[in-house]
């Protein structure tokens, strides 16, 4: 979980599409961001922005739409792989659920 403003934060970069905005709020569509791996990993050859995903069979909550992608990026100091999956939610989203 992310809030707007965290990729500008933490440097990471937008490839394509948008970040999170304030508009991204808990009563708002359900949104995420995913890295370069989680598109090629669920739409190869697709462009993801507009892809929608759900956590599971059991999720109440409804679809999830990717609104962008981001680059790649090293999660843990020791770690040699950088093309992990990740999905990025907003905060606002997902905050009270956690």
């Amino acid at each position: 979980m992310i809030t707007p403003g965290y990729l500008a934060a933490v440097g990471l970069p937008l490839v394509r599409g948008r970040d999170f905005t304030e508009a991204d709020a808990g009563d708002a569509p359900r949104v995420s961001l995913v890295n370069e791996a989680a598109a090629h990993l669920l739409w190869p050859n697709e462009n993801p922005i507009g892809k929608r995903w759900r956590q599971g069979a059991r999720d109440t909550l409804g679809w999830v739409t990717v609104v962008g992608v981001v680059a790649n990026v090293r999660q843990r100091v020791r770690a040699a792989e950088t093309r992990v999956p990740e999905m990025l939610v907003p905060h606002a989203q997902y905050g009270t659920r956690a």
